[in-house]
C-alpha cells in the first residue's frame, strides 16, 4: 500500500511503493491546484506502472492542475 498525504497545500510522501503502485484514487479529497502540483513535482516519472488515476469530486481543481497530473503521469524524457 502507498500513502500519502495533503496537509495544507505541502505533500508528505512515504515513497517505497511508489513504483508499484497501479491505482491512485485520490477523489473528493478536496485537493488544490498547488496542492496537484506539489504531488506531481514528487511523483514525475516514478508511476511508470500506475493505470488508473481518479482525481472525481474535487471541485477546486482547474486547469493548471490537469497540467500538472500529465506531468505527474508523463516518464522524464518522453514527450508530452
Amino acid at each position: 500500500m502507498f500513502f500519502f498525504f495533503l496537509l495544507t497545500d505541502s505533500v508528505v510522501i512515504l515513497p517505497n511503493v511508489v513504483s508499484k503502485m497501479k491505482v491512485l484514487n485520490i477523489s473528493g479529497c478536496s485537493l488544490t491546484d498547488s496542492a496537484v502540483e506539489i504531488l506531481a513535482d514528487n511523483l514525475v516519472g516514478r508511476l511508470v506502472n500506475l493505470n488508473e488515476l481518479d482525481v472525481s469530486a474535487n471541485e477546486m481543481l482547474t486547469a493548471a492542475a490537469m497540467k500538472s497530473f500529465i506531468k505527474m503521469m508523463v516518464a522524464p524524457g518522453k514527450p508530452t
